[in-house]
C-alpha cells in the first residue's frame, strides 16, 4: 500500500503542476486531496518526516478543516483525527493542504488560503519547502 500511496500523492501534485500552467485557479481535486490526507495518516505517514524541513521552536498543531484533521509538527510530524488543542487553522480547500505539504502552496497560487493562530503561511512554507 506504501507504493501506491506515494504514486497517488505523486499523481495528485503532478497532475496539479501540469493544470495550473493552463489556468492559475487550477487546484487538487478534493477528492485527491482527501484520499492523499488519509494516506498521510497511514501509510504513507512516514514521508512527512522528510518533507517537514525546518521544523518550528515549539510543536505546532495546525486544525485542517478541509479535511477534517489536524497536523502536527514537532519531534514527529503527522496527521490525525484528534483536535487536543490546534494552535492555528489553515483555511482553504482540501487541495491547498495537500499542496503545502508537498511544497506547492506558493504565491501566486494561494488564493482563498488563510492561516490564523501561532504561524503564518510562510513559517508553514519554510517548513514544508518541497524537493
Amino acid at each position: 500500500m506504501s507504493a501506491v500511496g506515494l504514486r497517488l500523492n505523486e499523481v495528485a501534485n503532478h497532475s496539479w503542476d501540469v493544470r495550473v500552467a493552463l489556468d492559475p485557479a487550477a487546484e487538487v481535486s478534493e477528492e485527491s486531496a482527501q484520499v492523499v490526507a488519509e494516506l498521510f495518516q497511514g501509510p504513507i505517514a512516514f514521508l512527512l518526516g522528510r518533507l517537514a524541513q525546518e521544523r518550528p521552536t515549539t510543536e505546532l498543531i495546525l486544525a485542517v478543516p478541509a479535511i477534517g484533521a489536524t497536523l502536527t509538527v514537532g519531534d514527529e510530524v503527522s496527521v490525525g483525527d484528534d483536535v487536543p488543542a490546534p494552535r492555528a487553522t489553515l483555511e482553504g480547500p482540501a487541495g491547498a493542504f495537500v499542496r503545502l505539504l508537498n511544497g506547492r502552496l506558493k504565491e501566486p497560487y494561494v488564493d482563498g488560503v488563510a492561516v490564523a493562530g501561532a504561524t503564518t503561511l510562510d513559517d508553514l512554507r519554510k517548513t514544508f519547502p518541497g524537493f
